[in-house]
């Protein structure tokens, strides 16, 4: 057992490194430092809150060094007190402050780069820090992204996106009365899409309800299962009635546990044209349950999709989108091969346990 320090002040898209540290706790003794309610609230007691300076970027800076001489005494004392032997920083404020520190202190000091749909940023501070950490990624476009910027290649490090297999096959066919009143009794005899949706970008839920409405003339008994928080909930509903697909849409808001809804699904849709960490593993979830998964075509889901033989690939199109699930619909044995194959993949390679194994390898 170990002792490491997780710092985040990454806001909203905290979910898949809460459940990344909830397993690597039973390896380490985690402390953590964050200003995140979400981060803060599940990992209980052991997390802190603490303020890393202004959002504005002139700010902090303007601010930096003071920063710097007031976490030093922190850090030096938990140190001291708790033996900690590595950090961990996820957002770019920690890295600008606790990268030298930890340097100074002899602390061994990971990044840890979460996919967020933005584009990798690097100021002249991370150049020069970035020397002094491990950079952790999780996908292999990553590091390719992370060298055209002039990231040292041997200082990055891919871990993959993970899942917890055992959790999975404990929900199998298993739903909370919740689900169970929530999800229509037609799923069983209809064709059923899931798709997870961003609140955020309203084109993902648009592209899904296009999608469908071309389909339904071909496929008639298809459905969509949406999965999500809606900005517009009034909004939503009233595209679907004025597409016509009342009936065809279920709107299940935001899950805790997603795993949960896969076992009436025929076909899992991703729809986001820059997927998050969130979107790449509730993908690597619906295939370790041996759904079907159609991506938009993107870099960063090389690792885990190749096309037609553990996933399906699609153009950022509705009319695409539909014309690739109007080709596959009728050919069951074409369904059931790549559902197949997508979950052996999953449970060879992005089990959560191997991810944390190689993060504990890195840290330790």
């Amino acid at each position: 057992m170990f002792n490491i320090l997780v710092i985040n002040s990454l806001n909203n898209k905290n979910k898949p490194l809460v459940n990344l540290f909830k397993s690597l706790e039973q390896s380490a003794k985690i402390f953590f430092w964050s200003d995140d309610q979400y981060f803060l609230n599940k990992l209980g007691p052991s997390a802190i809150k603490k303020n890393f300076g202004p959002d504005s970027p002139i700010l902090f800076y303007v601010a930096w060094p003071v920063l710097l001489i007031y976490y030093f005494f922190q850090l030096f004392s938990l140190k001291l007190n708790s033996n900690i032997s590595a950090i961990i920083c996820v957002s770019e404020k920690e890295k600008n402050i606790f990268t030298p520190l930890a340097s100074f202190l002899k602390i061994k000091v990971i990044w840890l780069e979460v996919l967020t749909g933005k584009k990798i940023t690097k100021n002249w501070l991370l150049k020069f820090f970035s020397k002094q950490a491990k950079i952790v990624v999780f996908t292999s476009a990553q590091i390719s992204e992370f060298e055209s910027k002039g990231f040292n290649k041997e200082n990055l490090i891919n871990i993959f996106p993970g899942v917890d297999l055992d959790s999975a096959i404990k929900q199998e066919n298993i739903f909370s009365p919740l689900a169970m009143a929530e999800k229509p009794y037609r799923l069983v005899k209809n064709f059923a899409i899931g798709s997870l949706v961003n609140p955020e970008d309203n084109s993902q839920l648009e592209v899904l309800l296009r999608a469908v409405q071309n389909c339904c003339n071909v496929i008639p008994n298809i459905q969509l299962i949406v999965i999500g928080r809606m900005a517009d909930r009034h909004n939503s509903n009233w595209l679907v009635k004025k597409m016509g697909l009342e009936g065809r849409v279920w709107f299940v808001g935001e899950q805790e546990e997603v795993a949960k809804w896969f076992d009436g699904l025929d076909l899992y849709v991703s729809a986001s044209i820059q997927p998050n960490l969130y979107d790449l593993e509730t993908m690597i979830l619906a295939m370790s349950r041996a759904v079907p998964v159609i991506s938009f075509s993107n870099f960063l889901v090389a690792d885990f999709l190749i096309a037609d033989e553990t996933g399906f690939l699609s153009i950022e199109t509705a009319d695409d989108l539909s014309g690739k699930i109007i080709a596959i619909e009728p050919d069951k044995r074409l369904l059931k091969k790549v559902g197949e194959n997508g979950q052996e993949l999953i449970k060879n390679y992005f089990s959560r346990e191997k991810q944390v194994e190689r993060l504990v390898k890195i840290v330790n």
